[in-house]
């Protein structure tokens, strides 16, 4: 039985997603590769922003991880795996203006977020 990943699907974690992205030969897709209209409802807008929010919550756990090295990179990999898959579906959603100066404003928030964390520490 084919593996269909439901964009929306609140059940399907972010490593999952990840992967599905990275790979997307693992999922029948193919029609929203060619379909520059998924966005059906903002659903595809609503799951890069909560994408997004995952990513910067990772960030603020790494933050806070001052005396645990271990937890501080654990979660700034997941945060860098959050950013990464927000740029891997950015290209296979179409967005209204609003909606990618938005995206584009939380990627880079999150890229300096991710900078910041790769400093000294």
């Amino acid at each position: 039985m084919p593996f269909f990943c439901h964009i929306s699907a609140p059940a399907i974690c972010w490593n999952t997603r990840l992967e599905l992205a990275r790979h997307p030969a693992l999922y029948p897709l193919e029609s929203l590769n060619h379909r520059p209209d998924f966005n059906i409802d903002g659903l595809g807008f609503e799951f890069l922003k909560t994408d997004l929010a995952v990513g910067q919550k990772f960030v603020e756990i790494a933050r806070a991880a001052v005396h645990d090295p271990a937890k501080r990179e654990r979660n700034r990999i997941r945060a860098q795996e959050s950013y990464d898959m927000v740029l891997a579906f950015v290209p296979r959603i179409r967005l209204r203006d609003e909606e990618r100066n938005e995206i584009d404003a939380a990627l880079q928030q999150l890229r300096c977020a991710l900078a910041e964390l790769d400093g000294p520490g």
